[in-house]
């Protein structure tokens, strides 16, 4: 099955794995200036946020230890640990040499024109800080669907990339119903493991994956980022 077939859930997280493997060098050429940084476990302790005004309206502040950051097409925006980084895709199309697209690809065993699609489908990348060749990650991409996947489409969608997929939630956020899929992906020699998030916000249906290699880091973040989720 090709790349740009794959159904919406597994191509998101298809994109959050090579990500997460090519992250390091994402973030040290196309990072923007962050915060100082305060560990990549910065979201493990956050206390709640403040309670959003209205229905889909920002919180009046993150939860200590986060800032927000905001994926423009999909019109949402969630808080993140401070010390991760967003990188500028349209930067890293525009800048990256033939070279750095082929190294990030070869981490995946893709071509330099698959991880380019995948890139592209990107609204927002936030990076964590990397250990060894993984770098935690949050991606978000809008889905061409009107509804959130259900279930048995989200478990596919992963499946389908070879995904080990251990449970689907359906959970609250305060842009309305959501689904959390958890799994476990092995890639190149690194296991993956992500909470893949699913909901419709002002810009249409918004896949949000979480990718970390700590399984109950990977929950925390993902955890608050839904719990601060809202529309701009």
């Amino acid at each position: 099955m090709g790349w740009m077939r794959r159904p919406a859930a597994g191509t998101a997280a298809a994109t959050a794995a090579v990500l997460a493997l090519s992250g390091c060098g994402l973030v040290a050429r196309f990072g923007s200036d962050g915060p100082a940084s305060t560990g990549s476990s910065a979201a493990a302790s956050a206390a709640a946020p403040s309670a959003p005004d209205g229905p889909g309206q920002a919180p009046a502040s993150a939860p200590a230890g986060t800032t927000v950051v905001e994926a423009g097409r999909a019109r949402i925006r969630f808080a993140v640990p401070e010390s991760w980084e967003v990188v500028d895709f349209t930067d890293l199309l525009e800048q990256a040499d033939a070279d750095e697209l082929e190294a990030a690809a070869d981490g995946m065993n893709l071509t330099a024109g698959q991880f380019r699609a995948a890139a592209s489908n990107t609204d927002l990348g936030v990076f964590g800080p990397p250990t060894a060749d993984f770098a935690p990650n949050i991606n978000v991409q809008l889905s061409p669907v009107e509804e959130v996947p259900s279930a048995e489409q989200m478990r596919t969608g992963l499946t389908t990339i070879g995904a080990d997929v251990q449970d689907v939630l359906d959970v609250t956020t305060p842009l309305g119903p959501g689904r959390v899929t958890v799994y476990r992906l092995d890639v190149a020699g690194t296991t993956a493991y992500g909470r893949q998030l699913g909901v419709k916000g002002p810009g249409g249906v918004a896949l949000i994956t979480v990718s970390h290699g700590d399984a109950e880091q990977a929950e925390r973040v993902e955890q608050v980022l839904r719990s601060t989720l809202t529309g701009s």
